[in-house]
Formats: C-alpha cells, sequence, structure tokens
C-alpha cells in the first residue's frame, strides 16, 4: 500500500487528491493524506458576494486557449458555468497612485501592437515608451547567447523587452488575475510558452504579435475563442466541497482524542468501536446488501484462502472484505468510516503483526469471514451482526495474546486501553 502526503490545499493540491482518487477507485492500493495550514482549501481561488456584486480575491479566470482548467470543468460537472471574456467590450483599470487608469487599446496580453494609444496613455512613463518603440527593432534570440534555451520568469523577460515599470504597471497586476502569482515567481515556459516561441523566432514581441494578428484577420469568419474563460458563480466553485465528495478536516493544532500531542485511540479502543460500528454496517449489509455484493464478499474470502501465507496480501483482501461490507449497506459514509477505522488499525497494528502471522490465526480469520459473508447472504441482520461480533471479540482476544508476548519479551511497552498509542490526528480524505 503505497502511502502520500499532499501538501496545500490549493488547486494543485486539490486536482492531486482528486486524480490519486480516481487511481483509488480503479484500484490502485493507494491511500493519501490532504494537509492545509488554513482554516478553509482552495488557496488563492477565493470569490466573495459584497452588497450584490460578485469579487474574486484572488485569480478571476484562466486563459481558454488551455485546455486543463476546463477539461477539469467537465469532469466535475461544472461546465455548463463556464463564462468566456467578452473581449470587444472589456475594459480593464490599473490602479496607479490611487488612480484607476485604462489599459490602453491595441495591448495584446502585455505587449503594445498600437501606437497612438499607447502614446496617449498616461499609464506608462516617457522612458518606458520609448523602450515600447524600439523594442519593435529588438533582434532575433542569439542562439549563441548562453541563455538561450533556459527557463526564466515573466518578470525577467518583459523588464528585458520593455523595461521594469512594465512589469509592475501591467505584469503583475495581469498575471495575479489569472494565476494568482507575481511575474517574478511564474516561469515563462509554464505560464506564457507563445511568448518564448516568439521571442526565439521574431526577437520583438510586438512584431510577432503583429505578424500573428495578421493571420488573424485573413481567417476574420472563423469564429475565435475568448482570451479568458471564467465561472458564472466565481472561481472558487472549482474547489468547493460538494456533498458526498468524502472530505473531512480536522482543526489545526486538534487531535481527535485527547488533549495532548500524543493522544490517539488506543488499540483496544479501536477494537471496541469496530465492534460497535461494524456490527451494525454488517446487519445494514444484510438487509439492504445486492446479489452482486455477496459475490464479492465470497471472492474475498476465496482469495485470503488462496494467499493464507502471503501476510501482505492477506491483510490487503481482509480490508477490502470488511469495506465491501459498507459498500453494501448503500450508503458511502459508512464506506469512508469504515475506511477510517482500518486506517487507525493499520497504524496500531504494525507492531505486533508478527505475533498474528501464523497459518491458525489465518485460518480462524478466513473462516470468521466466511460466516460473516453466509450471515449476510442470507439476509440475516441478527446473524450478521452477531457474526461479526464473535470476530472482533476474537481478534481483541489474539490481539491481547500478541500484547503480552511482547511484554514477557520486555520488546516493547504493552499499550493497553489506558495507555493510547501515539497518533497525530490528520484530515483524511
Amino acid at each position: 500500500m503505497k502511502r502520500i502526503a499532499i501538501i496545500g490545499g490549493g488547486i494543485a493540491g486539490l486536482s492531486a487528491a482528486y486524480e490519486l482518487e480516481q487511481h483509488r477507485e480503479s484500484g490502485a492500493e493507494i491511500e493519501y493524506v490532504l494537509y492545509e495550514a488554513s482554516s478553509r482549501i482552495g488557496g488563492v481561488l477565493q470569490t466573495e458576494r459584497v452588497e450584490g456584486c460578485l469579487i474574486e480575491a484572488g485569480p478571476d479566470s484562466f486563459l481558454s486557449e488551455k485546455p486543463w482548467a476546463s477539461d477539469l470543468c467537465r469532469e466535475l460537472g461544472i461546465a455548463s458555468e463556464i463564462i468566456g471574456s467578452n473581449d470587444d467590450a472589456r475594459k480593464t483599470y490599473i490602479l496607479v497612485n490611487n488612480r484607476l487608469i485604462p489599459m490602453p487599446d491595441g495591448l495584446m496580453f502585455l505587449v503594445p501592437t498600437q501606437i497612438l494609444p499607447t502614446v496617449l496613455s498616461p499609464l506608462f512613463s516617457v522612458s518606458t515608451k520609448f523602450r515600447m518603440a524600439r523594442e519593435y527593432f529588438y533582434p532575433p534570440h542569439d542562439v549563441t547567447n548562453p541563455t538561450h534555451g533556459e527557463d526564466e520568469t515573466v518578470a525577467a523577460l518583459v523588464e528585458r523587452h520593455y523595461g521594469k515599470e512594465m512589469v509592475e504597471r501591467l505584469a503583475d497586476p495581469l498575471l495575479s488575475g489569472v494565476y494568482g502569482g507575481e511575474a517574478s515567481q511564474l516561469s515563462v515556459r509554464a505560464v506564457l510558452p507563445r511568448f518564448a516561441d516568439m521571442e526565439a523566432k521574431y526577437g520583438s514581441l510586438g512584431r510577432a504579435m503583429l505578424a500573428q494578428k495578421k493571420v488573424t484577420t485573413k481567417n476574420a469568419g472563423t469564429p475565435t475563442r475568448p482570451i479568458f474563460s471564467s465561472l458564472r458563480d466565481g472561481m472558487s466553485r472549482l474547489v468547493e466541497v460538494r456533498v458526498g465528495t468524502g472530505i473531512f478536516v480536522t482543526a489545526p493544532g486538534t487531535h481527535a482524542h485527547g488533549n495532548g500531542a500524543d493522544a490517539g485511540p488506543g488499540p483496544f479502543e479501536l477494537l471496541d468501536a469496530r465492534k460497535l460500528i461494524e456490527g451494525e454496517i454488517a446487519a445494514l449489509a444484510a438487509k439492504n446488501g445486492k446479489a452482486d455484493d455477496f459475490d464479492a464478499l465470497q471472492r474475498s474470502v476465496e482469495s485470503m484462502e488462496a494467499h493464507v501465507d502471503d501476510f501482505a496480501t492477506r491483510e490487503s483482501v481482509d480490508r477490502d472484505f470488511h469495506l465491501r461490507i459498507a459498500q453494501a449497506t448503500g450508503n458511502s459514509s459508512l464506506e469512508l468510516v469504515v475506511q477510517g477505522l482500518w486506517n487507525q488499525r493499520a497504524e496500531l497494528w504494525g507492531r505486533l503483526q508478527q505475533h498474528f502471522h501464523t497459518a491458525d490465526l489465518a485460518s480462524q480469520t478466513i473462516r470468521d469471514n466466511a460466516a460473516i459473508t453466509r450471515a449476510i447472504a442470507a439476509r440475516d441482520p441478527a446473524a450478521a451482526r452477531a457474526a461479526m461480533h464473535r470476530h472482533i471479540t476474537r481478534v481483541a482476544r489474539e490481539f491481547q495474546r500478541g500484547v503480552d508476548v511482547v511484554a514477557r519479551g520486555g520488546a516493547t511497552k504493552a499499550p493497553t486501553s489506558k495507555s493510547k498509542a501515539a497518533r497525530p490526528a490528520k484530515p483524511r480524505p
């Protein structure tokens, strides 16, 4: 079983968790935990409504030409909420010295392509306007330059062509609206790969944009995509927790049990909880289960028999057996509860597993699971509950025996119902 930690609950971390969940549902043996330090998930994606107005506190759109965000929207079932920018009517303002100054016409994503509106705009100083004019004669990128082919930041590229003021007054405000980051922290090849290609071919970004504009004019009959896309109810729709997704969050610094950092359920507390919870789940599975569920449980028993001498495989199949019982109830929340119990079991079981790796104990577990399966398949809730109780009672008895063996051998201090094994609380997807 591969265990994965995802650091950060922004769009990247949540996307990673989403992909891992697809693999897990396809049968991959993985477990993952997503860690987020703040009190909310979503990272820089945050939408607020103020006096009826929708305000984005972070990125307000994504580039339409890049398919990944729209693909994710389709997978999440919110593709119908995608809206495009009205590029003809769009007017963007930049706040400079407490004044809102409109971006001049002819700016094609950082690159000026019309002389008069740029010259007359108060957005740029005279020196920056001279640099814009000089940039038109910028030579193609010299292949003998030692920096050729190396990645650089957007800020470095824009400053090299137009100067630092262009970075501060145009690149940073525009890119923060799309990527939620500063131009000095964003890779050109990652976020603006076309700019790197245009510089290599034309040298001047202005000349490159004008050449592209001519091609677009020739194809005027072809509908063009909007430059930007967003979501009707805000970008935070991408990272909202939806009912049924099975996300659990614990507040920073809190723990599931006790007050100290080392608090956590002891092995016998866990077995008591399993007996109570899984007994009722088995009864519900007998009531709600279908023929396919019963067949799956029988296959799990047969798989355990086939791997009776393989401890790791047998443990994995045993876990799947109990999860299948929860699935048979038709209640996904119960499946998540059982998954959580078995995650805790895996952490507590390791220290004593060598005392349970015997043919007799393996055979007894298989017999117990077969009895549970028969009771569930017979649609007898009382018998299913009793079979699960007998199984976990026996496990507790064998566990106590294992604890006693360790205690007599002096290998480690035996945990009891009053001495809890350390287990930090974690959010469980």
